[in-house]
């Protein structure tokens, strides 16, 4: 145990950084210097809307398939057993932290690890995973365990109509395309694996929700975007100044004709604006950075998106996307319509000159792509970033778990 690095972190990653790091998997359920017990051993399962290929073994993790389909193509239905081997320390398992009139939620992303393992393999496969929860738990690792029905309802998708919405690709998922990325978010910095979950759940619950609520998965895209972005690019502006500088020059230069204490006021703003600075801006260099590949099937080239120049299309979508969260202008109807074929294959972007109704008016500038063209764009955007995240580098002395964990 030489390595001594920041562990507050998603659980997922705590645990497999517990793993990396020689700590056996505990066979003692009892936490140290308490009456509660905590499990040595958990089954999680995975829904989802397709058969999935092959086993995975990642860290402390395994992932085993559930033999049998769905009864209708396009059903959610249990897919995927997440096990789980607890490898954090009895006297450092996670306990209540003490009351705080502080708001702290910088390592915060919610979920249970099955929910966190859906996340990251939706992400990494482009694919429906969505956790229903721990359905086994044991106390002794050499025990079976115990079945347990989670508490959260069984995850629903509603049945496709016609041509879908998200096109269905032809070949099952396989787990082996995501032992990759899965790894590589172990070797992460803390902070970055923060940010690829958080990014992560964003883009699983816009592909879950696109059928049901196309417009809420529009926004959930541009979420997976807006975080990832903002992560990233904190990376290149260091300091949240440097953020204000870079992105509101012209704010620093009012504030600094301050008679008094300019720079502090330049601070103060900094720290309250720097998440929400220039957030389009950011998601449009972070595209361009991390240059989305078009996808292997296309449509004929009429019905194509030109992916070398993605900013005006962008920019076009990212007003729909303003509309809809502060003036309560709903995402043009035509956008949230499943895409017309050509050949068999899905088109890109629209055909029409020209659509309206309800009210509205939307000339053909203003409908640059269908829903599952952007939905490629995010995740190819997000697995290239995620790909590329440095991996952490062992700092010496005693490694540290005390506090881990942001579940």
């Amino acid at each position: 145990m030489t390595d001594e690095i920041d562990a507050a972190g998603p659980w997922l990653w705590v645990n497999w950084l517990a793993y990396s790091l020689g700590y056996q998997a505990r066979d003692d359920a009892r936490l140290a210097g308490s009456a509660l017990l905590h499990n040595v051993r958990e089954e999680y399962t995975c829904f989802s809307d397709r058969h999935v290929v092959g086993t995975l073994k990642f860290g402390p993790y395994e992932l085993v398939p559930v033999h049998g389909r769905s009864t209708f193509p396009g059903m959610a239905h249990p897919a995927l057993v997440l096990r789980v081997d607890d490898h954090i320390p009895r006297d450092q398992q996670p306990m209540l932290s003490e009351a705080s009139d502080d708001l702290d939620v910088e390592r915060f992303v919610s979920g249970d690890l099955g929910d966190q393992a859906a996340w990251l393999l939706s992400l990494a496969l482009g694919r429906r995973f969505r956790s229903w929860g721990r359905t086994r738990a044991a106390l002794r690792r050499d025990a079976v365990g115990d079945p347990e029905t989670p508490f959260a309802p069984q995850p629903v998708l509603e049945p496709d109509v016609g041509i879908p919405i998200l096109p269905p690709h032809e070949a099952d998922p396989n787990l082996a395309d995501a032992k990759l990325l899965l790894t590589h978010f172990s070797e992460l910095e803390a902070v970055n694996a923060v940010a690829v979950v958080r990014s992560a759940r964003l883009y699983s619950d816009a592909l879950w929700t696109s059928r049901a609520d196309p417009a809420m998965a529009w926004l959930k895209l541009f979420g997976a975007l807006e975080s990832a972005a903002a992560a990233w690019d904190s990376t290149l502006h260091e300091t949240p100044v440097e953020q204000l500088k870079a992105r509101r020059p012209d704010l620093v230069r009012a504030l600094g004709k301050l008679p008094n204490d300019a720079d502090e006021a330049i601070e103060i703003v900094a720290k309250k604006t720097s998440r929400m600075m220039g957030a389009e801006s950011k998601l449009q260099a972070f595209l361009s950075a991390h240059e989305p590949q078009p996808p292997q099937f296309r449509p004929p080239e009429v019905a194509c998106l030109n992916y070398d120049d993605l900013e005006a299309p962008i920019t076009v979508l990212y007003g729909h996307r303003s509309a809809e969260l502060h003036g309560g202008i709903p995402f043009p109807p035509e956008l949230c319509t499943a895409p017309h074929e050509i050949d068999g294959v899905p088109a890109e972007i629209f055909s029409m000159i020209a659509v309206g109704g309800a009210g509205g008016h939307w000339p053909a500038s203003s409908l640059p792509m269908y829903l599952h063209t952007f939905a490629h764009i995010t995740g190819e955007a997000l697995r290239s970033w995620w790909s590329g995240l440095p991996s952490r580098s062992p700092t010496g002395g005693e490694s540290v778990l005390d506090g881990a964990g942001s579940s």
